[in-house]
């Protein structure tokens, strides 16, 4: 009976932005959305590198419309319109949340998940074309926070991660 919209924004470092978020019945053939109906907004402020994210709740089953949102800055300055997102039934995606820390143990990390869901989390060392990732672990969420530890990261240079869920 209700819609959970979430977004990132990478923009300007420590800085406050309001997202303003509209819903479209269809997607626009530019595939960048419009403002046909206005759904409401959200405030962050972006961290030391410039990453934000947010998350608003609308009343409503929006499944199979399409959301696009707009980011103002505290100055008034507003972005165009992003890329349409189809509102799908299910789980939200996994989100690698930090603290990040290499330890004499390993790679450890916080990840945040939905529970009862299925997940795989895979590793690879470059991200090129045709790159072979190596499944880590496989399990069923049992909350919506798990703390990941990849002890084979302790003498590596690069290491990328990647959550897949079906």
């Amino acid at each position: 009976s209700g819609t959970i919209i979430s977004g990132s924004l990478s923009s300007t470092a420590d800085s406050t932005y309001f997202i303003d978020v509209y819903r479209n019945p269809a997607a626009d053939t530019s595939g960048y959305g419009q403002g046909r109906y206005y759904v409401g907004s959200a405030s962050l402020t972006t961290d030391g590198t410039g990453n934000g994210k947010f998350i608003l709740s609308a009343s409503g089953d929006f499944v199979g419309q399409y959301f696009s949102a707009t980011a103002t800055s505290a100055g008034g300055d507003t972005s165009e319109f992003d890329a349409d997102a189809l509102a799908v039934n299910g789980a939200g995606p996994p989100e690698f949340g930090g603290p990040f820390s290499l330890t004499a143990s390993g790679f450890n990390t916080k990840i945040e998940l939905t529970a009862g869901q299925n997940y795989t989390i895979q590793a690879t060392a470059n991200l090129s074309i045709g790159t072979d990732w190596v499944t880590l672990t496989n399990f069923t969420a049992t909350n919506a926070t798990f703390m990941f530890t990849d002890r084979s990261a302790t003498n590596l240079r690069v290491r990328f991660y990647r959550i897949l869920s079906p």
